[in-house]
């Protein structure tokens, strides 16, 4: 039934489902907790996926210009971030969930995360996002995979 379906719940257990093959695919391990995420967007999907992680024992942290949507991830057990830090806060996954084209070339190439898994669209300001992503290790898992962005799940070396 349309009326009942919670498109933004059921969008972030499709992202929990891609990261659990993500961790997989780079850690041999798909359990989310015992891991640090940083969300960037805390809205319906944002939202609910890091309500999911912190259930799950993860330590979440996250940033919204929404003060309602910051204080409903702080009442679920995140740490909230300002917007200046969303990019440059170590974690084992960087999570984006908001706006597209966030991760470009320069905070590819500083970025301090493990992983990029997120739901926003065209999370990448240019394909050769990727490449810079990819030559520092980091494995990123494409809003939308194409033949090229495959590629970003295999760590160097592989």
């Amino acid at each position: 039934n349309p009326s009942t379906n919670d498109a933004g719940a059921a969008t972030a257990a499709g992202v929990l489902a891609g990261l659990r093959g993500l961790l997989r695919v780079t850690d041999g391990d798909e359990r989310l907790g015992g891991r640090h995420y940083v969300i960037q967007g805390l809205g319906a999907v944002g939202g609910a996926l890091a309500k999911a992680l912190v259930a799950a024992g993860a330590e979440v942290s996250a940033f919204d210009p929404d003060e309602a949507a910051r204080a409903e991830a702080l009442r679920a057990g995140a740490r909230i971030l300002s917007g200046s830090q969303v990019l440059t806060t170590p974690c084992d996954v960087f999570m984006p969930c908001a706006l597209g084209g966030v991760i470009d070339a320069d905070a590819a190439a500083r970025a301090p995360w493990g992983a990029v898994c997120g739901c926003a669209n065209n999370q990448l300001s240019g394909p050769e996002v990727g490449e810079v992503l990819h030559a520092r290790g980091i494995p990123w898992a494409p809003d939308v995979v194409q033949h090229r962005s495959t590629v970003a799940l295999i760590k160097p070396g592989q």
